[in-house]
């Protein structure tokens, strides 16, 4: 049977659950939680009692990432070997999505690769991000736009 120890300053509220102040980090859990609602389990982020965003699975199942803040972004970033970098950011000011957004990053050290895969290649298009170069078909191109393969135009 579960048991709750080193208590501290918290207070065990069975309605309400567990409410824990003046300990930093306000709740510390070393293993698994499992969040489990008859609607949709959600994760709700507030900043003085005012939400800021949350993290839910819809009716449909979908993993939702919801910033409920005006004007602001969703911003994914990863750390390669040290070096924190933006990876996409989703525009909350503009209906957009972003690699690499150069807000306030300097130097291509922020900048990630963009690839989309295919069937039979893992570089059908692929974005350079610190060379300003797109290939297509390639892992390496050496123009602006470099086409590793056939190009077709057609004209109207």
């Amino acid at each position: 049977m579960p048991k709750i120890r080193n208590m501290g300053t918290a207070t065990m509220k069975f309605a309400e659950g567990i409410i824990v102040s003046g300990s930093n980090p306000q709740l510390y859990v070393s293993g698994n939680i499992n969040i489990n609602s008859s609607a949709e389990p959600e994760i709700q982020f507030q900043v003085g009692e005012e939400d800021r965003a949350k993290i839910s699975v819809n009716s449909s199942n979908n993993l939702v990432l919801h910033n409920q803040f005006i004007n602001k972004h969703i911003v994914l970033k990863v750390n390669d070997q040290g070096v924190t970098r933006e990876g996409i950011r989703l525009n909350g000011a503009v209906p957009e999505v972003v690699i690499n957004e150069q807000h306030g990053v300097s130097g291509d050290d922020s900048l990630i690769d963009f690839r989309v895969e295919s069937q039979s290649s893992t570089h059908m298009l692929f974005v350079s991000g610190g060379s300003d170069r797109v290939g297509i078909n390639t892992d390496s191109p050496d123009y602006t736009l470099d086409v590793a393969g056939d190009i077709g135009v057609n004209q109207y």
